[in-house]
């Protein structure tokens, strides 16, 4: 009897150990959903820094791709610098240009809790805290409440379709896609025509592909308006904008 109790007691300690060691291992992994697909900006409180801008689109405990900019934010294919990086004792390093002078640098990504990154740079003693960016950060947009929801895309699930007016003399319509929690995923301006205000859009497959695209009503005035489409592709973006002068239709649209 005290054998098999021995045998019991080591069994039940062994598999104790095990989940333990599982759980340790498991907090050390990368979650990739707590990363991906935002835009992250330089964290400075209430500000917005663009001097320095990630955007990762794929990432696992030992490889990572996405794109990267200093001088503005990154987005999803950017005109920016791609970046690559493998993972090495719990860091990622990889390597991107990004207008260096020095063409190709290394860095150093460390991924912290509340999704933030920090980014080390050896060769130019650089280093960024990162954070996703919210459109909160920019005291210069309105929200049209409204004309804001959720809406799901093939390509990116169920996301926050966020229609914006910036605040400037001469105002511009935006537009972005946002997660729950309010961090923006994809930036659709500057693709929209200085001066318009949007007064109505639609989600729905307009070319047939199956994929469901977006269109606004942009209008300038009370009786001058363009609908405004742009198509979803298979990798995510947005593109093979359609700009329609609706005028002659005889509809009319009351501006915001």
């Amino acid at each position: 009897m005290k054998q098999d109790f021995k045998t019991v007691m080591q069994c039940i300690l062994l598999l104790f150990g095990i989940v333990i060691c599982m759980l340790v291992c498991d907090s050390d992994k990368i979650r990739e959903e707590d990363y991906i697909n935002r835009i992250y900006v330089v964290d400075e409180g209430d500000s917005y820094g663009y001097e320095f801008s990630i955007y990762i689109t794929k990432l696992s405990d030992d490889y990572m791709e996405g794109y990267g900019n200093r001088h503005g934010k990154a987005e999803l294919f950017p005109r920016g610098y791609s970046m690559k990086g493998y993972s090495d004792g719990g860091k990622m390093y990889g390597s991107f240009r990004m207008g260096y002078p020095e063409g190709n640098v290394r860095f150093t990504l460390d991924f912290l809790e509340d999704s933030r990154i920090q980014v080390t740079i050896p060769a130019t003693k650089e280093q960024y805290m990162l954070r996703p960016y919210r459109l909160e950060d920019d005291p210069n947009k309105s929200v049209y409440e409204e004309l804001s929801g959720e809406i799901e895309l093939e390509t990116w699930g169920k996301v926050q379709l966020i229609n914006t007016m910036s605040n400037t003399r001469h105002p511009i319509a935006g537009a972005y896609l946002a997660n729950e929690k309010g961090e923006v995923m994809y930036d659709f301006y500057p693709h929209f025509i200085n001066g318009l205000d949007i007064v109505e859009y639609t989600v729905m497959d307009m070319n047939g592909d199956g994929l469901k695209d977006i269109e606004w009503i942009l209008a300038l005035g009370d009786d001058a308006h363009f609908r405004y489409r742009m198509y979803q592709r298979m990798d995510g973006r947005f593109g093979d904008k359609d700009v329609v002068w609706m005028e002659e239709e005889g509809l009319v649209y009351e501006a915001k």
